[in-house]
């Protein structure tokens, strides 16, 4: 059984984050969002469980050096082990140059991961 997409996101000024999880029939109607890239998968009965966990990830104030991505990278080791769960990516290269490759795309007018995922055959 397929479930209604997800989104969390770490919404950012230059001093204060916050975190935001909706879900979305169509990615594309976000304002913020240009794409992703797939890390693994979770039990759909554990949703509300993740919206919570992602809760104890530190969000780190006034340091150039923390960004959202920075912060994904943080949730995904902070929940990898967990029961339910399966992350199949932290590396923080790997996932920086395909965000970077997202991005393009998405400028471009390319397929992005929601088409790729999400879209109806």
């Amino acid at each position: 059984m397929r479930t209604q997409p997800t989104c969390t996101r770490l919404l950012a000024t230059q001093a204060h984050f916050i975190m935001l999880s909706s879900e979305f029939d169509k990615f594309s109607r976000s304002e913020t969002l240009r794409g992703g890239c797939l890390v693994g998968h979770i039990a759909p009965d554990k949703l509300d469980w993740l919206k919570t966990r992602l809760q104890g990830v530190t969000i780190v104030y006034n340091d150039p050096e923390f960004d959202c991505q920075t912060w994904v990278l943080d949730a995904l080791r902070f929940i990898r082990d967990d029961e339910g769960v399966e992350v199949r990516n932290t590396n923080e290269e790997r996932i920086r140059k395909e965000l970077a490759l997202e991005k393009e795309r998405w400028d471009s007018g390319e397929d992005t991961i929601e088409n790729r995922l999400f879209a109806h055959k």
